[in-house]
């Protein structure tokens, strides 16, 4: 009689797999499930590759990042989930909310000047570090354009240099100047707002 079983069993249980070979009867040994995990032990998190996904990596939690690793943010349903692929760290409820940028996408983009969280963005071109609507504050920072401006030199609502499509038409207070405030058509008839002239 031979208790020789040629058999391998793998199944996950609360955050390990197990499994058993040779001999029946022998030692079960188990190991902290490293992919397609659904959960994790206790002093572990689960780190998926985006929202939606029910499987993932177990991880010990880190002491900073709310115990995830670096590279994702910790999601409101108790898990980590990857930053964008842009993104060195991120943080808040979206992958796309950066901290801060890879070495490949550099450029940090910002809606204010207080904000901690942005897009990174590779470098646009030798011209402009920034994407439209955005405009340089630093060398690897932009910050957005007032509201209707495609390009712009500065926040301000009359610091347009070009418009956006839904509002194309550039009000400039002197016909010298370069910048302006961008504008729809008012009407019909009438394409420059209140004391405005082409």
């Amino acid at each position: 009689d031979s208790d020789i079983v040629n058999i391998k069993v793998t199944s996950n249980m609360d955050g390990y797999t197990h499994e058993s070979m040779g001999v029946a009867n022998a030692n079960i040994y188990c190991f902290l499930c490293q992919n397609d995990c659904s959960n994790c032990p206790a002093g572990n998190n689960l780190h998926i590759a985006q929202l939606g996904e029910t499987v993932g990596s177990c991880f010990p939690a880190s002491s900073e990042n709310n115990g995830c690793q670096t590279g994702f943010y910790y999601s409101e349903s108790s898990i980590c989930i990857a930053c964008a692929p842009t993104c060195e760290t991120c943080g808040g409820n979206e992958s796309n909310l950066c901290q801060t940028c890879k070495d490949t996408s550099p450029v940090f983009h910002i809606a204010s000047e207080t904000d901690t969280q942005g897009e990174c963005y590779s470098i646009n071109d030798e011209n402009s570090r920034c994407q439209n609507t955005y405009f340089s504050i630093s060398q690897n920072k932009c910050l957005s354009c007032a509201s209707g401006c495609k390009t712009c030199t500065r926040n301000g609502v009359s610091d347009c240099t070009t418009c956006t499509e839904e509002s194309p038409i550039l009000h400039k207070i002197h016909p010298l100047l370069s910048t302006g405030s961008c504008h729809s058509q008012k009407s019909e008839e009438t394409v420059c707002q209140d004391h405005y002239f082409l």
